[in-house]
C-alpha cells in the first residue's frame, strides 16, 4: 500500500498532521486519544447516573445474610466489592486485594449459611 503526504498548504483542521509515511503526527494522535477519552468518560458517566436515576438505594445494615446468599450473582459481587471498600475505609486500608475479596467472599458464604439472620456487616466485620 502506498501512502502520500498532503503538502503543508493542504494540511487542515479536518485533515490530520501527516509525516512523510502517512502516519498521523505524535502530537495529533495525543489530541485524538483525549478526545477519545473525554467522550467515554462521557459516556461511563451519562450512563452511571442512568442507573443511579431508577434507583432507590439500599441500606447495607439492613441486609441479611440470608439475603446475601439468596442473591443473584452479580448482586453478591456488587454487595463483595461494597463490603470490601466499607471495611477497608474502616480499617483505614488503602490497598485492593483479590485474595482479601475472595477470602472475605469464602468467610462470608459459611458464616452465612450458619447465621442467616445476622446482618452482613456484622457478619463482615467478625472475619479476622
Amino acid at each position: 500500500m502506498v501512502t502520500y503526504a498532503l503538502p503543508d498548504a493542504m494540511q487542515s483542521a479536518e485533515t490530520p498532521a501527516r509525516d512523510a509515511y502517512g502516519n498521523q503526527n505524535s502530537y495529533e494522535r495525543l489530541r485524538m486519544r483525549r478526545i477519545a477519552a473525554a467522550c467515554a468518560a462521557a459516556l461511563i458517566l451519562s450512563a452511571a447516573e442512568a442507573a443511579l436515576a431508577d434507583d432507590q438505594g439500599i441500606d447495607v445494615a439492613q441486609i441479611r445474610c440470608a439475603q446475601l446468599l439468596q442473591s443473584d450473582e452479580k448482586a453478591k459481587s456488587f454487595m463483595m466489592s461494597w463490603i470490601v471498600g466499607y471495611l477497608s475505609a474502616k480499617n483505614n486500608n488503602t490497598v485492593i486485594s483479590g485474595e482479601y475479596m475472595s477470602k472475605l467472599g469464602t468467610y462470608l458464604e459459611t458464616y452465612c449459611k450458619e447465621n442467616p439472620d445476622t446482618p452482613v456487616l456484622d457478619a463482615a466485620g467478625q472475619m479476622k
